[in-house]
């Protein structure tokens, strides 16, 4: 089994040193969206024998392989779920800046990139974080908010808020 840390703090550093700023955006949201994704397929991840979930974590929430092995969402499970989710949020609203001050379509892409983690991570809390049961997979209605909350924080030029539609 492996896990990781977290995600974003070691590629810094690296990254900003003769890089131009459009790389490091992209490479900042292209992380932010990697946790999303490590978050909303715990279940998959389990099955191909790995664990993303930083083992530290784990243990401060008292959760154990038990609970991937069994798909055991109980109030443990929840609270790191949820805490993971709103660390991977808080890491996207901190990072929507860059989206703001990247020109043209990359900077709607990168907004369309924000908006559409924002979108990921209300769907595993709608799911009560229960990715075992309820993989969160975004329909047309969801492409249609992120599209609208994008090209909004694109025109409007302010980042995204924390309210869901």
């Amino acid at each position: 089994m492996r896990a990781l840390g977290k995600p974003g703090r070691a590629f810094d550093v690296a990254i900003v040193q003769g890089h131009d700023a459009r790389e490091y955006a992209r490479f900042r949201c292209d992380l932010h969206r990697l946790a999303i994704d490590f978050w909303q397929d715990v279940a998959i991840d389990w099955q191909k024998d790995r664990i993303y979930l930083p083992l530290q974590d784990m243990a401060r929430f008292g959760v154990g392989e038990a609970h991937l092995s069994g798909e055991l969402c109980d109030a443990r499970f929840r609270a790191l779920l949820g805490a993971k989710v709103e660390q991977a949020r808080e890491m996207l609203v901190s990072g929507s800046g860059l989206a703001l001050r990247m020109p043209g379509r990359f900077g709607l892409e990168l907004c369309l990139v924000v908006h559409g983690g924002l979108r990921i991570l209300e769907r595993i809390e709608k799911a009560d974080y229960d990715v075992f049961r309820h993989r969160p997979v975004l329909g047309a209605l969801d492409w249609f908010h992120v599209l609208r909350r994008a090209v909004a924080m694109r025109f409007l030029r302010r980042p995204p808020s924390f309210q869901t539609a």
